[in-house]
């Protein structure tokens, strides 16, 4: 599974990779510096300025440099810092390019250089980047402008490995080679778009010891192993009943996306339960496929809605349900029924309104909050993504799917998801209907609330993606999302197929 690490995370790695299996970091710098120098060539690339910190970060830039060097590139090295200041590692290779005669101090070049290398700080950074290495970083910057690659080594000179924020001037990089795992920062703005194109690469690291505590972010390899299998010898009865509550008057369009999402979800059975008046006539006509519970105007739904709940594997609730004093009745009803229930939109506000009312409950529930439906659960001002919705997550005992250009997953049981995939096509009204439609999907098929969040985000991500395509944020029609095949190219054939 692939990881984004914190800096601690990552050193704690490197130190159990030499102190207890044996490997020599020198070995690791070396394969670092391999990867770097490979991606270089794939662009053919034949002059690069290197610049160069004081620590590992900088020790890989001067390996690179060597290895550049021995291929016959054009290499230039600017080391901000006496070379007699360099330990362990970087140091040795300092006193190799010195024997080679490779010179260390190198002015900067008055034309943009084809390519330069960040590798000044990496994830050392430990307060806003001052003196030579503020004015190394805005010339890399400069370079940058005016038409050079920036290549970061590990996480560009400036961002913070953990948290992704920028405390003070940043490199802002055309592409990011990270060693051996991702890195945390590269996964939260700014850092992710700071990072430019980035990748993991591989120097030789075991698999980490234990899982806990690093975020998972998927690929297409690993959410395909997510996808529940689906035999041709099967029913509707074998793939999850979900229930619905959503719509209320001039809302029914949310009802309708949602309910579409689920039942492109894979869903076996979809009851909504809805306004009979002003919500089951679009749903009827716009979702055929579902099954209709209508609630009279007026009345209320808490009864019919506990009903409902028997036989149901999973229920969600809010989309343009409205924050009535009968949405608050269906919102209590589901929240003490038994199935696995997922809690998006005006649910949340009634939720954040309501807090004392709601203790946590003993089956398996699912928060969807953005940024503003976060801010009104948590009654403060939003902060880093991860910790809002570990906190979120505590204070309601629930797996939380903070939703945003990088959602984060968080569970009770410590696990922690980032989703890398969409774009800004999902910016606009409805998209996060079809999401709760598509998660409802999941959740009743099987799928824990963790995984039905990871999963689901970067389904829906990588649909918006698809069908956005060469119109980036503007060209995809949110209707179009809620109908599409969410599962396109994770797999072959339907044996898998939810």
């Amino acid at each position: 599974m692939p990881y984004a690490l914190t800096p601690a995370q990552m050193r704690e790695e490197e130190r159990r990779a030499i102190e207890e299996i044996g490997l020599v970091g020198l070995l690791l710098m070396e394969r670092a510096a391999l990867a770097m120098a490979a991606r270089l060539k794939e662009r053919a690339v034949r002059e690069v300025f290197l610049v160069c910190g004081p620590g590992n970060n900088g020790g890989d830039g001067l390996a690179l440099a060597r290895l550049l060097w021995l291929d016959g590139l054009r290499v230039s090295v600017r080391l901000l810092v006496p070379v007699e200041s360099l330990k362990g590692d970087a140091r040795r290779n300092a006193e190799i390019l010195k024997k080679l005669g490779i010179s260390l101090e190198n002015p900067w070049p008055e034309r943009p250089p084809e390519a330069v290398a960040d590798a000044i700080l990496g994830t050392g950074l430990s307060r806003p980047p001052e003196g030579a290495i503020s004015e190394a970083i805005e010339r890399i910057n400069e370079y940058g402008q005016q038409g050079s690659f920036i290549l970061a080594v590990d996480i560009p000179s400036g961002v913070d490995g953990a948290t992704g924020l920028a405390p003070g001037i940043a490199v802002r990089a055309s592409e990011t080679l990270s060693f051996g795992f991702l890195k945390a920062g590269h996964c939260f703005f700014p850092g992710r778009e700071l990072s430019g194109r980035f990748s993991a690469v591989p120097i030789g690291l075991p698999r980490p010891a234990a899982e806990g505590g690093f975020l998972s972010v998927l690929d297409d390899a690993e959410a395909a192993a997510l996808l529940p299998k689906r035999p041709h010898n099967s029913h509707k009865g074998l793939f999850g009943h979900g229930l619905l509550v959503a719509g209320s008057k001039g809302m029914a369009g949310a009802a309708l996306l949602s309910a579409s999402a689920a039942l492109a979800g894979g869903i076996g059975l979809l009851s909504c339960a809805a306004d009979e008046e002003n919500v089951l006539p679009v749903l009827q006509g716009g979702a055929p496929g579902a099954l209709a519970l209508p609630l009279g105007a007026g009345e209320d739904p808490s009864a019919a809605i506990r009903a409902a709940t028997v036989g149901k594997s999973a229920a969600a609730i809010g989309p343009g349900l409205g924050n009535s004093a009968l949405a608050l009745g269906a919102l209590r009803a589901l929240w003490a029924a038994p199935p696995p229930l997922l809690v998006d939109a005006d649910g949340l506000n009634l939720l954040a309104a309501n807090a004392g009312v709601f203790a946590p409950r003993g089956a398996e529930t699912l928060l969807t909050p953005h940024p503003g439906e976060a801010k009104r659960l948590l009654g403060r001002e939003p902060g880093h993504p991860l910790e809002d919705a570990e906190a979120l997550s505590r204070k309601f005992g629930a797996t939380v799917l903070l939703k945003g250009a990088s959602s984060v997953v968080v569970s009770p049981d410590g696990r922690r998801a980032v989703n890398l995939s969409g774009s800004s096509a999902l910016a606009r009204g409805g998209s996060g209907d079809v999401l709760t439609g598509l998660l409802l999907a999941l959740l009743a098929q099987g799928m824990d609330a963790f995984d039905a969040a990871r999963f689901g985000a970067f389904l829906h991500g990588r649909a918006a993606e698809r069908l956005a395509g060469a119109g980036g944020g503007r060209a995809m029609a949110i209707a179009e999302l809620a109908r599409c095949d969410f599962f396109a190219g994770l797999e072959e054939g339907d044996e898998k197929r939810p």
